[in-house]
């Protein structure tokens, strides 16, 4: 049999989506990772006491630490 569902996306909008690298992604990403349990907070650590930065589209000199 087919199925004829049929959904209406009219309106539909996509949450927490990133418009611009530099305001949304870079300040937040460790922290994110580290709320969600993808990194220890040792490594979180590491990263606030070396400056780490991260940028897709413009990458930051860091040091080998980061």
């Amino acid at each position: 049999m087919y199925n004829q569902t049929t959904y209406n996306f009219t309106g539909f909008a996509i949450g927490n989506g990133i418009t611009d690298w530099v305001f949304d992604a870079d300040p937040a990403m460790y922290e994110t990772f580290l709320q969600f349990n993808i990194i220890p907070q040792s490594l979180y650590d590491q990263f606030a006491e070396n400056n780490c930065r991260f940028d897709v589209g413009n990458p930051y000199n860091n040091s080998i630490k980061c």
